[in-house]
């Protein structure tokens, strides 16, 4: 035992014991940290680098330096940010905060071999391009077995992609704000709460983005950038949701957002993996209503009063107004059918149609300030999609509750030729 020890050989063991913890810390904080040897780059060059900062230091409070320890390929380089608080690049950095641990693009000027400074000309500059500890390109999917899963497609915008069975799929058409188009198609994948797990967006020509932090994203057929939420911003830990944006070869945008870590989360992950682009069914875009035996005004009718007949007590159509005016429709220069009905602020009703007439994605609500029509997500079931009657599934829609006081207009665009658009005019007292 160490006390049976001479105090000599005591201390000899004492600091042998503390020399090894001490080695041992610093061999495993220099694997963590990695840092690589010194950059050996020629003065005078401008260039950019890509890398990951290791280290920080803060000593320009009065005339010394700030700067960055950036690992990059080209070796251990430091970034000076700022000389004595002073920087004639006011714009110097981009994005969102960086520290230890963030991937950062910097463009700057040689002023040694190993150090770079962003901060002697405006157009130099360091920004975040992600942070180390999610910074990948995943194409590790997992091993759910996706073969039985439900698959929703889309030959409008021409892309698929699965959820399990025991989740649902909800739609909703254009989003327009102030004569914008921001979104000409949401898909949501959710299971038991209203919460989406999964929103694809179809994004439209006025769609904008804040501010991210933009890392690369590869996952089945989605290759484009993702940006994520913390629940801990300043450790950078546990992942909230998450942001990605694609396009397609055509050029479409895409916009997906996930509640949870997309690579973490097997069902958020499995469910990525499936999304697939695919080449549009034209036969099922060109069809003219000949899947039954009902002309046009059959199927409208019959979807208006699909809710009525077959979902439970109350959960009745808005549009039953427009009953008569297909029914004595006439083929008229505009090619409308136009409609409205008084009704009660906090009162319900479904508005159900074709979707093969009048797809939810031609579908939109024009408010005024005062009044809107809110969609009443637990009638989903008893408005739309109701696999009973002649018009089996094909009859899509939502169930809506009256908001404040005036004026909403109901636009339905017809996606078959000769076949009209629908105005339905809501008014609310």
């Amino acid at each position: 035992m160490l006390k049976d020890f001479k105090p000599e050989i005591k201390t000899f063991l004492f600091v042998l014991i503390v020399t090894v913890v001490i080695s041992v810390a610093g061999i495993l904080l220099l694997k963590q940290t990695q840092i690589l040897p010194s950059a050996s780059l020629p003065a005078g060059l401008e260039v950019t680098i890509t890398g990951t900062i290791v280290d920080e230091r803060s000593d320009c409070y009065v005339d010394g330096v700030c700067s960055f320890t950036v690992n990059s390929d080209k070796g251990r380089i430091e970034v000076i940010t700022s000389i004595g608080w002073i920087c004639l690049n006011d714009a110097l950095f981009e994005g969102d905060s960086m520290d230890i641990g963030s991937t950062v693009e910097v463009f700057g000027m040689v002023e040694f071999s190993d150090t770079i400074s962003a901060c002697s000309a405006p157009e130099y500059y360091i920004k975040s391009v992600g942070f180390e500890a999610h910074q990948t390109v995943n194409n590790q999917q997992s091993t759910i077995n996706t073969s039985t899963w439900q698959t929703y497609r889309n030959d409008e915008f021409g892309f698929e992609v699965r959820h399990p069975n025991n989740y649902y799929i909800k739609t909703m058409g254009e989003r327009r704000e102030g004569g914008l188009l921001y979104n000409l198609l949401a898909v949501e994948i959710y299971k038991d709460t209203e919460t989406s797990l999964v929103t694809i967006n179809v994004t439209g020509p006025n769609f904008v983005l804040g501010t991210r932090d933009w890392e690369d994203f590869r996952l089945g057929d989605i290759g484009g950038s993702i940006s994520y939420n913390w629940e801990d911003w300043k450790m950078r830990e546990k992942i909230s949701s998450a942001e990605i944006i694609f396009r397609s070869d055509n050029n479409q945008g895409f916009f997906i957002t996930t509640r949870g870590d997309p690579f973490e989360d097997k069902i958020i992950n499995q469910i990525l993996g499936t999304f697939r682009f695919v080449e549009p069914d034209r036969e099922e875009l060109k069809k003219q209503v000949d899947s039954t035996s009902l002309n046009w005004k059959d199927k409208l009718k019959a979807c208006i009063n699909e809710p009525c007949s077959y979902s439970s007590p109350g959960a009745c159509s808005y549009l039953t107004p427009l009953l008569s005016q297909i029914e004595n429709y006439e083929a008229k220069k505009d090619g409308t059918i136009d409609g409205s009905l008084e009704i009660v602020e906090t009162s319900r009703g479904c508005i159900t149609l074709p979707e093969d007439l009048y797809p939810m994605s031609k579908r939109e609500f024009i408010g005024g300030d005062n009044a809107s029509l809110g969609r009443v997500s637990n009638w989903d079931g008893a408005c739309g999609g109701i696999d009973v009657g002649v018009m089996g599934d094909n009859c899509t829609g939502h169930g809506y509750e009256a908001v404040g006081n005036g004026s909403v207009l109901l636009r339905a665009k017809s996606a078959v030729t000769d076949i009209p658009d629908i105005n339905f005019n809501f008014i609310i007292k």
